[in-house]
């Protein structure tokens, strides 16, 4: 679960939330994508297969197989509005 929070006066817009860390078998063991949620909270996503060059279009639901990053974006939240995109992993 990750949360948003916009503590700021004016509204924010364009906001791309990425995570490749949860996914690093540098820092943590590796991980198996399971689902994400976020039909609520974001307008859009998108999933990596390889961090630095293979991000999917917006709008593609991943597969379970090899996901190294998931990115998703917020077109405006207003000050003081919280959004969370939820994602589950199993450790492998």
């Amino acid at each position: 679960r990750i949360t948003i929070l916009n503590t700021g006066t004016e509204s924010a817009s364009g906001v791309v939330i990425t995570d490749t860390v949860v996914f690093d078998t540098l820092y943590f063991t590796a991980l198996e994508f399971i689902s994400m949620d976020t039909l609520s909270a974001a307008d859009s996503w998108a999933f990596a297969r390889d961090i630095d060059t293979n991000w999917q279009a917006w709008g593609i639901q991943p597969g379970i197989e090899n996901v190294k990053g998931l990115r998703w974006l917020i077109n405006t939240i207003f000050p003081g509005e919280a959004r969370v995109v939820k994602f589950r992993v199993k450790i492998k």
